[in-house]
């Protein structure tokens, strides 16, 4: 913002038109959005995280260098200004091309460090119970315990038919994991709907192509509308859901629930 604010007062004393101010800010935020979705990324994006953060942080290279070029810049347009106004009794030939030579030291190793923003961490999560023991972010701690009942009942179901339930749960996995099942800060912080999705997710990885399948997504659909009517006395109207889903409980409905598990399990991409 600071950068931004000098430009628009290098541009107003530049021009000199009551629509300089509206110009500048119009340009500023052109420039920034097309930095951000074409590029070099590194320039405007300072974070660049989409969900949980959990053993992900900043890179401190980028950020430093981000930071001096941004005050960088905000010098060299100050400068500008104060050469345009006539500000100070004595302008400094050399400050102007100073403040361009220190913008195009920090510019060029900044756009070399390519648009990763995060790198992991090893900050160890805190995990609690045994089959499934729940594994979160030290922040999370305290509800650590609740975000594991909410899942118990979920995994007692499944075990009932003979499914292979997730044995962890933790923060920073992607879905598909079988064993570990993935856990977002939603659940952990009292959305205990997102429980049965969670336990689904262990079996369904990112990867696979489940929108090009009717076969798959009639499986997850089946799986999720006896999962939620088990454990939650849901029955919701869906007509992709198979009638034998929808019956009475049967070794049929078992053989099932089952084979949908181990579609969902093969799926890859």
């Amino acid at each position: 913002l600071l950068a931004e604010a000098a430009g628009g007062v290098a541009t107003g004393w530049w021009l000199r038109h009551p629509l300089a101010a509206p110009a500048a800010a119009v340009g500023c935020f052109l420039t920034t959005l097309w930095l951000y979705s074409s590029g070099p990324g590194e320039l405007v994006v300072v974070g660049g995280a989409t969900s949980s953060l959990v053993n992900l942080a900043p890179r401190s290279s980028l950020e430093v260098l981000q930071v001096l070029w941004f005050g960088a810049a905000a010098v060299f347009f100050l400068v500008a200004a104060g050469r345009l106004a006539g500000w100070g009794r004595r302008p400094r030939v050399w400050q102007l091309p100073v403040a361009s030579c220190a913008c195009l030291l920090v510019l060029v190793p900044l756009l070399h460090q390519g648009e990763t923003f995060l790198v992991p961490t090893s900050e160890r999560q805190v995990c609690v119970g045994a089959e499934p023991t729940v594994c979160v972010a030290p922040g999370y701690a305290a509800f650590a315990g609740s975000t594991r009942d909410a899942l118990l009942p979920f995994l007692r179901a499944l075990t009932g038919i003979g499914a292979p339930v997730p044995t962890t749960f933790r923060q920073n996995v992607e879905p598909g994991q079988e064993t570990v099942g993935p856990i977002e800060s939603g659940l952990i912080l009292g959305d205990h709907r997102q429980a049965g999705f969670a336990v689904l997710a262990a079996y369904l990885s990112k990867k696979c192509p489940i929108d090009a399948s009717s076969r798959l997504q009639t499986d997850y659909s089946g799986l999720a509308y006896w999962l939620f009517a088990t454990v939650d006395g849901e029955h919701p109207t869906d007509p992709t859901v198979p009638q034998i889903v929808t019956g009475a409980a049967s070794p049929a409905q078992t053989r099932w629930l089952r084979g949908a598990i181990d579609d969902l399990r093969r799926c890859t991409a």
